[in-house]
């Protein structure tokens, strides 16, 4: 059954109103009459079964037939700040991420950062990586679509990960603390970790230390080194593999 997300303020009185875009695809791309019915969720991990009732140019009013007993989002909410790489590698880490079950992911801009944004061009590139966050929901069958955030400069992120229960930070230079001795060390004390990605030249040796500084930890990933699109998801996949969601 076709997934679609509707804001929470769209869901009203046992009714559903679809505009924008989704308007488009359901009338034009997959041309659905009234009486098939949708998936809706309302973004906030609610989910229901509901049936076309009216179609026109401006909306789609859908009645909802059924809630959805649904629970696959991660108990363990993960925040990735993620240095924004060059080219379309962070469409790909949006992808992917949000298919495994990343809570939130804050692009972030650091020392050794290639890519220069201003304003207008980081307005752009957010509203592509939020469709794409949506689209890899609809694929993964997912119940809430991550938070993208505007990209903000490292300092600010490091300021906003006192949030989390537990954040880390993978470093070439570090050899001792591994990424399974801290999910050991944490695996019954944490819900939520904020895991911070270097860009394409890594983190150098004073973002570590201001790091360190926030108790941010950092952490060695074995003897590989990964690529800044590649470090996240693999980390990500680990955190969420030993808290029992993937692979349980």
């Amino acid at each position: 059954m076709k997934k679609i997300f509707v804001d929470h303020e769209d869901i009203k009185d046992g009714k559903v109103l679809i505009n924008g875009d989704d308007l488009h695809h359901i009338i034009n791309v997959l041309r659905m009459q009234v009486g098939q019915q949708l998936n809706i969720c309302d973004k906030k991990g609610n989910e229901y079964i509901a049936e076309i009732a009216q179609i026109n140019k401006e909306q789609i009013v859908c009645c909802i037939k059924d809630k959805v007993s649904i629970d696959i989002e991660p108990k363990l909410k993960i925040s990735l700040f993620q240095a924004i790489p060059k080219s379309a590698k962070m469409d790909y880490i949006i992808q992917k991420s949000v298919e495994i079950g990343v809570n939130r992911i804050i692009p972030i801009m650091t020392k050794r950062t290639i890519v220069k944004l201003d304003r207008n061009n980081a307005k752009r590139k957010v509203e592509r990586w939020k469709k794409i966050s949506e689209n890899a929901c609809k694929q993964s069958g997912r119940t809430i679509i991550p938070q993208i955030d505007f990209p903000i400069n490292y300092n600010e992120a490091l300021f906003q990960s006192k949030e989390n229960d537990l954040n880390i930070i993978p470093f070439v230079g570090e050899q001792k603390k591994s990424l399974k001795s801290v999910i050991n060390d944490n695996i019954d004390k944490i819900i939520s970790v904020g895991i911070f990605i270097g860009p394409e030249g890594g983190f150098d040796r004073q973002e570590i230390d201001a790091a360190v500084s926030r108790e941010i930890t950092p952490i060695t990933l074995g003897p590989r080194i990964l690529r800044t699109e590649t470090a996240g998801i693999v980390v990500a996949s680990i955190f969420l593999y030993e808290f029992g969601d993937i692979g349980g």
